[in-house]
């Protein structure tokens, strides 16, 4: 299988093995993080990679159409339920920023006996800023800034201990460009 030169990083763990059973990873991390980008170079590793901004560009007036957004998140939980009950692993594709937002997908992971890995996406702020600028409809800035404040205050023992994720992982995607494929022998993220 083809790798990248994206690096993880395990930060925290609950200690069960996750051998065998599907996986919820929950991508964490501001607009312009790299979430999507990393979901199209990582996904033979990541599974079916399930986007809130193609849900809400699909069910209402584009990607960052907001109001779209119940509607959005049923409509992908609706696919994790089904990828899941298939036996297929599932990656979310959404800013996950509030432990809220991510106690939906935990939901799904725990009623598919899944384990939820959540993957933090750790891009310096002012990359996220200049690449969410660079966008058809950026997000407001505001937004980028809190969401990126709220990401830097994650705790990953909390996340473990406190949200029940299984594993979390930190990894910081490089630029779209520098993407390339270079031998990995770590492949901590793929079920076999």
């Amino acid at each position: 299988m083809p790798s990248t030169n994206i690096e993880y990083a395990e930060l925290a763990s609950n200690g069960k093995p996750i051998d065998g059973r599907a996986l919820v990873r929950v991508l964490i991390g501001p607009p312009g993080a790299g979430k999507t980008t990393l979901c199209e170079h990582e996904g033979w590793r990541f599974g079916t990679c399930l986007s809130l901004d193609a849900a809400r560009a699909d069910l209402g007036a584009g990607a960052h159409d907001q109001t779209a957004t119940p509607a959005a998140v049923e409509h992908v939980e609706l696919q994790a339920h089904a990828l899941l009950a298939a036996g297929a692993d599932v990656t979310i594709d959404a800013t996950s920023t509030t432990a809220a937002e991510r106690s939906t997908w935990l939901a799904v992971a725990k009623e598919h006996e899944a384990a939820a890995v959540a993957v933090i996406v750790r891009t310096p702020l002012e990359t996220a800023l200049a690449r969410n600028a660079g966008r058809a409809q950026p997000v407001p800035e505001a937004v980028v800034k809190l969401f990126g404040q709220r990401v830097a205050l994650l705790s990953a023992a909390d996340l473990v201990k406190k949200e029940h994720f299984s594993r979390v992982w930190a990894c910081t995607p490089p630029e779209r460009a520098s993407l390339r494929s270079v031998p990995q022998p770590w492949d901590g993220l793929a079920r076999r």
